[in-house]
């Protein structure tokens, strides 16, 4: 987990994620409430795609945390959810808040692009 600079909530349905070993192209093992998956980011040129996937059982995320550099929050774009995401930024955080949770599972990864 030190590596990941990973923490999750469940009852808050939050996951704050800043990789620390190789941050372009990092992945890790992610258990949560009721299942177990991976976090993944990967860096190219001007593009930085982070990706929640389910192995096993659903996660329901409200509020994702990416670390972040800058002081000006990027467009984001999600994959297989079509609610407004929220974002932010703030102390060296990106937050981004979905309207409604999102519920990852085995056929419905989540992939934010910004």
């Amino acid at each position: 987990l030190a590596a990941a600079g990973l923490d999750y909530d469940a009852p808050e349905q939050t996951i704050a994620f800043a990789p620390r070993f190789r941050p372009e192209d990092f992945t890790a093992f992610l258990t949560f409430a009721d299942g177990w998956g991976t976090i993944s980011q990967r860096i190219e040129e001007n593009q930085r795609t982070v990706t929640l996937r389910a192995a096993r059982g659903q996660l329901k995320l409200r509020v994702l945390r990416l670390a972040w550099n800058g002081t000006t929050p990027p467009k984001a774009k999600a994959k297989h959810h079509a609610g407004p995401v929220q974002v932010t930024c703030t102390d060296g955080w990106l937050e981004l808040r979905f309207a409604e949770p999102v519920k990852i599972t085995e056929s419905r990864p989540l992939e934010i692009e910004l």
